[in-house]
């Protein structure tokens, strides 16, 4: 895989014509769509999570200004507004990014928005591709990975609890099982949803036989987040802007070294998860997140029960 194609093309010139026959007669659906980004907490709270994660980051990368960081927030509070035709059928999962575009281009036309957006779901960004434009796509990546990620992905193979309702805003931010706002480097980081992991998600993967599809998904997002050569030289300490001929070229880029210093602690949550998962033991899930209220969260308790 190659970067030939620039950042700044059209991205509405690549959008596939099998794509547009399905979605051209819906784009006057924008209520709709709009009212779905509002309403469903998964999708809703993923977006809130990765704009609190991009306003952390601007401070990071010296190219990115007040424009730059406006521009990054624009493009991710639509990137995933094509999820909407995906979930009633219309396109399949690979797709969401042209449907994204559509949206967006009715929503907010601006060039940079669109090729941002159409490129997150890309393993090899375009050549020209700016720091804002790229941490659409890193953080994207970045929220698929940890407990977080893990309780995110379980909602599309069939996942439901109460806790991930239709809740107010405020109420999903306090208990800190959808998104979390802390500081990522502070080892309680991702503590409620670990432990909302260990009582709820993994028993629910663990009796219906769903195990092994959680371990490949997990896998997959680790290699998005640290990145592979063609050769199979694995890239996570190798800046994606250096050299894309580097041992042959890229398969799928690391995510940029700055933001991956800042996160790293979701790769190793990810690699709990996987410890987790590879046991299957219900009895030490249980003694874990017991273990896990008693040392971090006592208020955890009271939080919980009264969201049920």
């Amino acid at each position: 895989m190659t970067r030939q194609k620039l950042f700044n093309s059209d991205p509405l010139e690549s959008i596939p014509r099998r794509v547009l026959v399905k979605l051209e007669p819906h784009l006057n659906e924008m209520e709709d769509v709009m009212r779905w980004m509002e309403d469903v907490p998964h999708q809703k709270f993923h977006t809130l999570n990765g704009l609190f994660i991009i306003r952390q980051l601007v401070h990071f990368f010296p190219d990115i200004g007040t424009i730059e960081a406006d521009l990054a927030e624009r493009a991710f509070r639509l990137h995933d507004s094509g999820y909407r035709f995906v979930e009633k059928g219309l396109i399949k999962h690979p797709d969401h990014c042209f449907a994204s575009v559509l949206i967006a281009k009715q929503v907010d036309p601006d060039i940079r928005v669109l090729n941002a957006i159409a490129n997150h779901v890309k393993d090899v960004l375009p050549v020209g591709t700016p720091s804002w434009a790229r941490m659409i796509r890193d953080v994207d990546r970045i929220l698929m990975m940890g407990y977080v990620g893990v309780i995110r992905q379980s909602i599309y193979l069939g996942f439901k609890h109460e806790l991930l309702s239709n809740r107010r805003p405020d109420d999903v931010v306090k208990d800190g099982i959808l998104c979390d706002f802390r500081d990522p480097n502070d080892n309680s980081y991702e503590v409620k949803a670990k432990v909302f992991c260990l009582e709820h998600v993994f028993p629910f993967l663990y009796q219906n036989n769903l195990i092994k599809d959680m371990i490949k998904e997990i896998l997959i997002w680790e290699k998005r987040f640290k990145g592979i050569t063609k050769d199979g030289t694995w890239g996570v300490s190798i800046p994606p802007e250096r050299d894309i001929n580097l041992y042959g070229g890229w398969e799928i880029e690391p995510i940029h070294q700055k933001i991956a210093n800042y996160f790293g602690q979701k790769l190793w949550n990810s690699y709990q998860v996987l410890g987790y998962l590879k046991e299957s033991d219900p009895q030490k899930w249980a003694e874990s997140a017991k273990w896990c209220r008693s040392i971090f969260y006592k208020e955890f308790e009271s939080s919980i029960q009264s969201g049920i």
